[in-house]
């Protein structure tokens, strides 16, 4: 990490990737914060991101 090299290494297991696609949170005081949906996943309804 110290010296900001990249290094590729082959994995040959399979690890799960879980993301989450946040566009609207409250905070511990309640106050809402959003960001727009740069990516339209709201408005289409997308929940997960199976991949096939």
């Amino acid at each position: 990490m110290t010296s900001l090299e990249r290094l590729d290494i082959e994995c040959k297991a399979r690890v799960p990737l879980h993301t989450t696609y946040i566009t609207a949170w409250a905070n511990r005081q309640g106050t809402v914060s959003f960001r727009d949906d740069v990516y339209k996943f709201d408005e289409q309804g997308k929940v997960s991101f199976d991949q096939a």
